[in-house]
Parts: structure tokens; sequence; C-alpha cells
């Protein structure tokens, strides 16, 4: 979708508003965040003559709101609303956000698109009038590009280490097999052959690639829970499970050096190199180095341990026992 956005500024006689919904930013899902920055973004395309908010009150409505969008510079000029995302809302919301978007003084104005990973038309069809609707194929033809793009990328910065190059077309080729268009998965089980330290164990690696996105973090979690014999990794998930916006190095390592019952804070059990203790999360964290912050790697890893699937059973947690790391 940001692609599209990219594509579409570039026309001279288009206007372009955009949202992007966002898991690890639970702000991001609701309408009135949604609604609020698609109408900023629509106040600034108006002529500065433009009373919008003369004689508005201080405290505007998702009605307000969708009557600022419905605005318009002109009909001569092409105008697209692009969401990204919507599937990460709750029902609710979602539905709320829709119904806005629909109304003709929107829609008389506006091109809109929305994309989601699942159906469009599981959550469309009764709340939004679809007029088009494109799916990607689950044997997405782009994965191929992607795979050689990826270990072209791990063997210059030395992440992935052969000798025999005839390895990577083994690699390459049960990477595309086993992906069925899931990018993900390709990029988690790459983590995971990029850590052998012998062709053998890539070899037995890729000889048993999980089937799914559930089973490879399965395997993530047998992995590192073997190594963390002090659950570092499982508070650090909790507290991302339930945050509300991502968490900084710092913040980790004070949330580690807190003692369950304990009253007074001992500086001294402040971590020293945080990111040894974050190599125990494996593939299911992505740092943000720019601004040295982290994130679940996808909102299947948050909702992995939020689920009743036997397979996750061992580390699965609820809500409560996760707001219990911050209490």
């Amino acid at each position: 979708m940001a692609n599209i956005v990219d594509d579409l500024s570039l026309q001279s006689d288009a206007q372009v508003i955009y949202f992007f919904c966002r898991h690890d930013l639970p702000e991001s899902l609701k309408p009135r965040t949604v609604l609020g920055c698609l109408a900023h973004q629509c106040l600034n395309l108006l002529p500065p003559a433009d009373q919008a908010f003369e004689k508005e009150p201080v405290s505007i409505d998702l009605d307000r709101l969708a009557s600022i969008i419905g605005r318009s510079n002109g009909a001569d000029r092409k105008a697209f609303i692009l969401v990204d995302g919507l599937d990460e809302c709750s029902l609710e919301d979602r539905r709320c956000i829709l119904l806005h978007l629909s109304r003709p003084a929107v829609t008389t104005h506006w091109r809109i698109a929305l994309s989601a990973r699942f159906s469009v038309n599981s959550f469309l069809k009764d709340d939004f009038p679809v007029l088009r609707h494109v799916s990607v194929p689950i044997d997405n033809p782009d994965i191929d590009q992607y795979v050689d793009h990826e270990l072209e990328a791990r063997l210059i910065n030395g992440k992935l280490r052969v000798e025999d190059p005839c390895i990577i077309t083994e690699i390459r080729d049960a990477l595309i097999q086993g992906a069925n268009g899931m990018f993900l998965w390709v990029a988690l089980q790459l983590d995971e052959i990029c850590a052998e330290v012998s062709h053998h164990g890539i070899r037995s690696t890729i000889r048993s690639l999980p089937k799914d996105i559930t089973e490879t973090y399965v395997r993530i979690l047998n992995r590192v829970t073997a190594r963390d014999h002090k659950n570092y990794h499982l508070r650090i998930l909790k507290v991302l499970a339930v945050i509300y916006k991502p968490l900084s190095m710092d913040e980790v390592r004070e949330v580690l050096s807190v003692t369950a019952g304990d009253t007074t804070w001992d500086p001294r059990k402040l971590i020293n190199n945080v990111l040894d203790i974050l190599g125990f999360c494996g593939s299911l964290i992505m740092i943000d180095e720019e601004e040295q912050t982290l994130r679940f790697v996808h909102h299947t890893a948050k909702s992995f341990f939020q689920t009743k699937d036997t397979r996750s059973v061992r580390w699965s947690f609820s809500e409560e026992q996760a707001h219990s790391e911050l209490d």
C-alpha cells in the first residue's frame, strides 16, 4: 500500500490522503485516530480561504470528522483515500470506520482503496460498497524475487555463510516451495537457517521446514526457552503484548530489573547488555535501530501467545497475566 501512495503522489493532478493501521500501536486502531488523521490531511489540502473550523466546537465527533473528509479541492482533481490494515481493528471499530467512510459525502469526492490480509469481502460486503476486489494469489510470484533478494542480502552482510554454492540453490528451492505466499514465513526460516553453523545443520533445517507460522513460532520458542533459564523472553513478550507504544531499550532494562513483590528498586539489577537478553526472543521481535525501540515482528506473533492453540499452550498467557509484569 505504501508503494501505491508513493505512485499516486507523483501525479500532479491527484490528491492523496492515507492511514496505516498498526497492530503494535493500539491507538492507530481506533476510529477517532483513523478518521482524525484523514481529516487532518484533508484540511491541509484545502485552500487557505476555506474556514473549515469557523465556529467549530472544541470537541469534534466522528460525524464531523467524516464531514471534513468529504471536502474536496474540486472536481477537476483526482482524490484518493487509502487505508491499510483495517483487519487489525476490532469488529466494532472496523464497522464504525467503514460506516463513516462509506457516506455519500465522502464517496462522492474520493476514490477509496482498502487493503487487508484476508478476503476484503469477508468484512466489507455488509459495511461498505465494494465495487472492485483484487486478491493476491497464494502462489505469489513476488515470493521468488523476495527469496532471491533476501538470500543475496544475507550473503553480503555475512549473516549467511556457506562454502558450497550449491547449498544456496537448495535453500532457495525449499523456501519457495514451502512459502505458500507468506513473506513472513520466508524471513523467519532464513533467520533459523542463518543461525546454523554448518552445511549439515542448514540442510537438516531445510529438510524439515515448519508448515505454517504457528509451527515456526513453536520452533523458535523451543530453541530460545532452552537457553533462557530465567525466562527473560517471556517477561519481555508479556509487556509487548499490553503496552500502547513501542518499548524502548531503556524501558526493557527497567522492566527486567524489577523483582515481583519487591517494593524497593535496586539500580544494580539493571541489565548491562540488553541486546544479549533480546536475543532470547529470537525472531519474534523487531528492533527499530533508528528509534531504539522494539515490537512484535508481526501481529500473529502477539496473537500466538493469547490463543488456545494446543501448540502454543506452553507459552500462552492472559492479558491479566501480561499486565502483572507492569504492576
